[in-house]
C-alpha cells in the first residue's frame, strides 16, 4: 500500500520533476530499473534531432546510449562498502501505444515513459547497497527519484532521492554466509512480477468453466 501511495504521488508534482527507480536485491545480484518520462530525458539529451517538434521512435533509440552513460556516470553504487556500479545495461523499453510508429508532441512528453534496465552480479553476496545520485544538476534541483527497494521475503522499502537527500544505505539483513549456504545450482528467489494478461486469461477460463457447469446443471 505504501508503495502505491509513493508512486501515485507523482500526480502532485510537475511530471518532468519525478522519475522512478526499482532496485530488486537478490543474494548474488541487483537489478535496477529506471523509469523516466521523455520530458526528463530531454533535459539530458536533445531527442528531437531535426527540430520538428515531434519525437519519433528512432530518435528515442538514438538517445538511449547517451542516457545509459548518463545514468551509469551519475548513479554512485557501493555494495558491502565496496565500490561498484549499475552493472550491465540489459534493455530499454518504451511505454506508450505503438511506440515504433507513433510520434510524441511536446504536450505529450510528460506522459511517455521509458525504462532503462541494468543488472549487477555480485557473487560474494549482497549484504548492503548504498546509492548516491549526481543527476540533479541536469534534471533540476526540484527533481525527485522515487525509489522502491525490493527483496524476496521482505516488504518493499520506498525511498525518495532529491538534491537535498541524494543518498541512502539499504541493509538486506543477509550476511556472506547466507549466500554461501545456498546449495550450488539453486538460484535465489526470482523477483515477483504481476502479469495482468496472465490474470485475464485465468479469469476468462474460470468464467467459461462456470458457464459450462451452468449449462450442464440446466440439462
Amino acid at each position: 500500500m505504501l508503495s502505491c501511495v509513493i508512486w501515485t504521488s507523482t500526480l502532485c508534482a510537475h511530471p518532468a520533476d519525478v522519475s522512478q527507480l526499482r532496485v530488486h536485491v537478490e543474494h548474488e545480484r541487483i537489478e535496477f530499473r529506471f523509469t523516466l518520462n521523455v520530458a526528463a530525458i530531454s533535459r539530458v539529451v536533445r531527442i528531437d534531432s531535426n527540430h520538428d517538434n515531434q519525437i519519433t521512435f528512432s530518435e528515442i533509440t538514438a538517445a538511449v546510449p547517451i542516457m545509459r552513460d548518463f545514468l551509469t556516470r551519475t548513479t554512485l553504487v557501493t555494495i558491502n562498502n565496496e565500490s561498484a556500479n549499475l552493472g550491465d545495461f540489459v534493455k530499454y523499453e518504451c511505454f506508450w501505444p505503438h511506440p515504433e510508429t507513433s510520434t510524441i508532441t511536446p504536450q505529450e512528453e510528460g506522459l511517455r515513459f521509458v525504462d532503462f534496465n541494468f543488472k549487477k552480479p555480485w557473487p560474494k553476496g549482497v549484504e548492503d547497497v548504498w546509492l548516491g545520485f549526481k543527476v540533479f544538476e541536469q534534471l533540476g534541483d526540484l527533481h525527485v527519484i522515487q525509489c522502491i527497494f525490493q527483496q524476496p521475503g521482505e516488504h518493499d522499502t520506498p525511498v525518495d532521492f532529491s538534491a537535498t537527500e541524494p543518498e541512502y544505505l539499504y541493509d538486506t539483513g543477509w550476511s556472506a554466509s547466507d549466500t554461501a549456504s545456498q546449495p550450488a545450482g539453486i538460484a535465489a528467489t526470482a523477483p515477483y512480477s504481476f502479469s495482468w494478461p496472465w490474470l485475464a486469461a485465468k479469469l476468462v477460463a474460470f468464467a467459461s468453466l462456470i458457464a459450462l457447469l451452468h449449462r450442464t446443471v440446466k440439462r
